[in-house]
């Protein structure tokens, strides 16, 4: 998964330095969505900041879940 894969749904600047992120990824199985607060200089940076933790999330969240996958799903 990459950064040009994940959609800004929203930016909104919350006072002080923080910023509300919505982000989405679309698939085949469908769409994943995440809001997050971060704390950055500009709406720029807070973008970016939501999106590396975003992709971070995604890949634990799927190597969580191959990894248990029953063996008897696996192909």
């Amino acid at each position: 998964m990459t950064n040009d894969r994940v959609s800004v749904d929203e930016v909104k600047d919350l006072g002080g330095g923080k910023f509300s992120v919505r982000l989405t990824v679309e698939g085949p199985e469908g769409a994943v969505s995440q809001t997050q607060t971060v704390s950055a200089d500009d709406r720029e940076a807070a973008v970016q900041i939501a999106k590396e933790s975003f992709l971070r999330w995604l890949k634990k969240v799927t190597e969580y879940a191959v990894k248990n996958i029953p063996t008897r799903m696996r192909n």
